[in-house]
């Protein structure tokens, strides 16, 4: 284990109760916090009752920063091994769902999926009457108002005209929802936030929680003198977290004289549309207190040495146009590494030759579903297998319509965007709304997209369908 100077002065911060370290991926900044948790427990963890928590945001950043933390802790032990150290261990390592579950009531009822559509559905019934212009009020919407209530409720925003004077852009930048534009002081925002308060009080009618309520009731509870406080602090990845959340993690912390919080923040990895930290100039984090603040700017080459195994996920890239394909691995625990195997074994791609991809939820190989804008997840590829890869997204396929182009259920397509498609091309598009994913005919008869499955007929174009190229598909991943 090797640090640099700066790394060092992070882990070792005596100064400061409240430390924020950003950077982007592969920094750093989840080794100084497993480094900083040792050096916390031997050197500030004085009272039999002093715990220190290590917070993250998903299982998978659990399992990577677990990784992390027993590669170094050994080195990290004796380098800051003092007479203070506890005999038994003090440090846990949970995810926030985890922690919050502990501070939940045992009563706690919580709504699901199908019973909030149902609520939002009924409120939007009651609000179309009188605003018959809003065009947000239907059910083509609903992801759009769950979300933006969602974001209202775990700001705080209690207060019409704070709502409305607030900036709401920064949803955008994970590109959902972008044709609706909710400006400031409008009817829109009034209708939404008058929504907001009629599913709140449904909600609370039939004494049911949803996932901002549940935040509520963890805070509220946390205030028991009964239940733990930690002494020490560690958020290993804050970026998609809500105000609501912050506000949770800060009553949990107990008020000694030498408690701390660290927060590691990478804006790269924000994937929450209700996220706090969405194009927010200045990160707040606590009232009334002043934050240390570190940027990490190079590569930190020690982060994530030690990798398990069955970490290992075995791939195929089938090159649609020019009929190659490749057999390659990545990290699951760092997911931008690529390594061929096959005839090219142990060919390693570096940062400058691999492109990442956003993927998207799903496009339907039989019937035409919904199209869902929201991007899932992303992948990264070697730059020269994606010609144009900046203009390439990924669609996940559902169904069995193309399975004679070797497209299966399950399946991940590389699509490019373009408004021109060639006869007998792979082409996304959209028809009336609804996603497939089909070969183009073009011939005297007009214009059909063709399954690959003698099960599916042709869907031939009228002149009264509204159809739009996506894109064409240019590659297919296929999992092994």
């Amino acid at each position: 284990m090797k640090l640099t100077s700066i790394e060092n002065n992070i882990a070792e911060d005596r100064k400061h109760p409240f430390l924020l370290v950003k950077g982007k991926n592969n920094t750093g900044k989840s080794t100084i916090a497993a480094c900083r948790s040792i050096f916390l427990k031997n050197n500030y963890c004085i009272s039999s009752s002093d715990k220190i928590l290590i917070i993250n945001n998903s299982k998978q950043s659990l399992n990577k920063f677990n990784n992390i933390y027993s590669s170094i802790y050994d080195d990290a032990n004796f380098k800051y091994s003092t007479l203070l150290a506890p005999e038994k261990d003090v440090i846990e390592i949970s995810t926030l769902d985890d922690v919050m579950d502990r501070y939940l009531p045992s009563n706690l009822k919580l709504v699901d999926e199908k019973e909030t559509n149902s609520i939002l559905k009924s409120c939007i019934d009651d609000l179309k009457k009188l605003y018959p212009n809003i065009k947000v009020l239907n059910d083509t919407y609903i992801e759009f108002l769950k979300d933006e209530i969602q974001w209202i409720k775990s700001c705080g925003y209690n207060n019409l005209d704070v709502y409305q004077n607030i900036a709401r852009t920064g949803r955008n930048l994970l590109k959902k929802h972008v044709n609706v534009r909710l400006n400031k002081n409008s009817n829109m925002r009034k209708c939404i936030f008058e929504l907001m308060l009629m599913y709140n009080d449904k909600l609370n009618r039939q004494r049911q929680f949803d996932t901002v309520e549940k935040i509520k009731a963890a805070i509220k509870n946390s205030r028991k003198s009964s239940l733990k406080k930690y002494t020490h602090i560690i958020v290993d990845g804050i970026e998609n977290l809500t105000k609501l959340h912050v506000d949770f993690i800060n009553s949990i912390r107990k008020n000694s004289e030498y408690s701390t919080t660290l927060f590691t923040y990478n804006s790269d990895l924000i994937e929450n549309s209700t996220s706090w930290f969405i194009n927010k100039k200045n990160i707040r984090l606590v009232s009334e207190t002043k934050i240390k603040s570190y940027t990490l700017k190079n590569s930190y080459k020690n982060e994530n040495t030690t990798i398990p195994l069955n970490s290992l996920e075995k791939f195929t890239y089938k090159d649609i146009k020019h009929k190659t394909s490749f057999e390659f691995i990545r990290d699951n625990y760092d997911t931008s590494k690529i390594i061929l195997t096959g005839n090219s074994a142990n060919i390693e791609y570096g940062e400058n030759e691999i492109e990442k991809i956003p993927i998207f939820n799903e496009i339907a190989a039989g019937e035409p579903i919904l199209i869902n804008s929201q991007i899932e997840d992303k992948f990264y590829l070697p730059r020269y297998w994606v010609k144009d890869a900046k203009n390439c997204f990924i669609l996940k396929i559902k169904g069995d319509s193309m399975i004679n182009a070797d497209i299966n259920d399950g399946d991940c397509v590389v699509i490019k965007k373009t408004g021109a498609a060639e006869n007998r091309d792979i082409v996304a598009v959209n028809i009336d709304g609804s996603a497939t994913l089909k070969r183009l005919k073009m011939d005297k008869d007009g214009i059909a997209f063709m399954p690959e499955n003698e099960l599916y007929s042709p869907i031939k174009v009228t002149e009264d369908e509204q159809v739009m190229l996506i894109g064409i598909a240019v590659g297919v991943l296929k999992s092994n």
